[in-house]
């Protein structure tokens, strides 16, 4: 997707966040590494470093852009605003719990690999 947050001075304009990525079958199904994934080994520390596959480049793409989402739709009332303005879907599954949890599992704190961003020194490499 190009181009989905712009501001200026004092406004900033939002595209509406993209319904599919708001679905977990879209997760599991098309952005899930498959299994016996080498990049994926859940519970096993990587011995050497490995390619990441194709599904997990976009996963970390998919997650970098609802992350801006994320962090412009902290508190309830932002919610409530997004959803006025279409900016998250208005369907009534979506709730602010819901949205919460999302933002959850986005691992926000751990978006950046560590070759790209330094935790410690709050810098990019």
């Amino acid at each position: 997707m190009d181009i989905h947050v712009v501001w200026t001075t004092s406004r900033i304009f939002l595209k509406p966040a993209p319904r599919f990525l708001l679905k977990p079958r879209v997760w599991t199904k098309y952005l899930g590494c498959r299994e016996h994934c080498g990049c994926s080994k859940e519970g096993e520390i990587r011995q050497r470093k490995v390619e990441d596959c194709g599904r997990r480049k976009l996963s970390k793409r998919a997650i970098s852009f609802l992350f801006s989402y994320a962090t412009l739709i902290s508190h309830k009332s932002d919610f409530h605003i997004a959803k006025e303005k279409h900016l998250l879907p208005c369907e009534e599954q979506l709730t602010w719990q819901r949205w919460r949890t999302l933002v959850e599992q986005l691992d926000t704190e751990h978006i950046y690999s560590t070759s790209m961003y330094d935790a410690s020194t709050g810098s990019f490499a």
